[in-house]
């Protein structure tokens, strides 16, 4: 066997492992839940509780995802995804389910940002999607979401929609318990002008 055919055969057999290896971790319910833990190992500030079933019902329970000013606490995420769709050229979501959500923004203890310059508005934003979306049902249960002094609660949210190229179709909605508490006019005032009211 010649040196060119010798090494032809030795990349062809790299790229086949890693081909493999991607498909096992992505496309098992083992090789998932090993990521998953990998994820929990290796991303700061991340921990899950338990993860349950692969891609077409996947669970993650007792999320928490800490960094300084963000905390975010996740009783329970849920992923149903259509995988028959992928025939079709198209993305299924048959149902995401987020329940007893808590976040938590405290911008004053995060660390400073770099400026970002304000782009000129190139007028009406056109979204469009090369593939159709579907998703079935989204839901939200229990989501309490507060960016420093302003407080957003939702207690039931259930919707669904459909995205192809231009048109989104969004699907009947229910919403129930939405609070949203913004901080008192008088605060906003004095910390604009860096005066106190007597």
């Amino acid at each position: 066997m010649s040196l060119w055919k010798k090494i032809s055969l030795g990349v062809v057999i790299v790229i086949l492992l890693l081909l493999g290896s991607v498909a096992f971790l992505v496309g098992t319910t083992s090789g998932l839940h090993l990521v998953f833990k990998a994820a929990d190992r290796w991303v700061p500030g991340l921990d899950i509780g338990k993860v349950t079933g692969g891609w077409r019902d996947l669970t993650l329970s007792d999320v928490r995802y800490e960094q300084p000013g963000v905390a975010v606490k996740a009783g329970n995420l849920h992923l149903a995804v259509g995988l028959e769709c992928l025939w079709n050229s198209s993305v299924c979501i048959n149902d995401l389910a987020l329940k007893d959500i808590q976040v938590n923004i405290d911008s004053k203890k995060m660390p400073p940002s770099e400026q970002v310059e304000e782009e000129e508005d190139s007028g009406p934003l056109d979204l469009s999607t090369p593939y159709p979306i579907t998703l079935t049902r989204v839901a939200l249960d229990n989501v309490n979401i507060k960016i420093d002094d302003t407080t957003v609660s939702v207690m039931d949210f259930t919707s669904g929609l459909n995205w192809q190229e231009k048109t989104l179709t969004l699907k009947p909605t229910s919403l129930k318990g939405l609070l949203i508490a913004l901080p008192k006019v008088a605060e906003v005032d004095a910390g604009r002008s860096g005066r106190t009211e007597n």
